[in-house]
């Protein structure tokens, strides 16, 4: 999932830089968590780059965990009849 992830970031527009700065910040496993969701959201994120790296400062202060995004994405597909390009 990790090279997945990190294959998938330069089609949301991420940087190397970037990433690696988040992976740094979230560890491995954060940063792949973090790119999936942000995968899924991909239509609601203007600039990628800046929300990551918001993400990652949140991260750094304590109020960001990967895990609670997921989570959240979760409970709103879960609340959808269908997902973009998928049967409902």
């Amino acid at each position: 999932l990790h090279q997945l992830s990190r294959f998938l970031a330069p089609m949301l527009g991420l940087s190397r830089n970037v990433l690696d700065s988040a992976e740094r910040e979230l560890g491995q496993g954060g940063l792949t968590l973090t790119l999936l969701a942000m995968t899924q959201m991909h239509k609601n994120i203007r600039s990628p780059g800046a929300y990551l790296r918001s993400l990652t400062n949140g991260s750094a202060t304590g109020r960001f965990d990967p895990v609670r995004l997921i989570q959240n994405l979760t409970k709103k597909v879960g609340n959808c009849s269908s997902i973009d390009g998928l049967p409902g």
